[in-house]
């Protein structure tokens, strides 16, 4: 059970690692077919892009909403698995009452994250 944590856990972290490296893209001109990099201000990666100010609350809100996603997806994954471990138990009935306990965590684990999304959503609404 350690290992399939474990996996999830790098799973995660290689995905968030792939995801962050979005805003260094380069815009390529594809009219010109130069093999030039677009520049200016409709350019997205460059030097010369447009940056937008805002409120460090709404960064923080954009983050915090970012990775509650995660996590609940990560506890939707869990329920599944609970799903196919009772599924898979074949009237074991210590294995159904695993499956029990790991599906009624992860019930938790999904109120808790809309919970915490709910009180993201409303303190940002309040600051912004």
């Amino acid at each position: 059970m350690i290992k399939f944590y474990k996996k999830v856990y790098i799973f995660i972290l290689l995905l968030m690692m792939f995801f962050s490296f979005q805003g260094l893209a380069q815009a390529y001109d594809f009219e010109t077919d130069s093999g030039a990099f677009v520049t200016g201000t409709n350019a997205y990666g460059s030097d010369n892009a447009v940056v937008i100010n805002r409120p460090l609350s709404e960064i923080i809100a954009d983050i915090i909403r970012f990775v509650l996603t995660f996590i609940g997806v990560f506890f939707l994954i869990l329920a599944l698995y609970a799903g196919f471990k009772w599924m898979t138990s074949a009237g074991n009935d210590d294995k159904i009452g695993d499956a029990k306990k790991t599906l009624q965590n992860a019930i938790i684990g999904i109120i808790v994250v809309l919970a915490a999304y709910a009180i993201t959503v409303t303190i940002a609404s309040i600051f912004s």
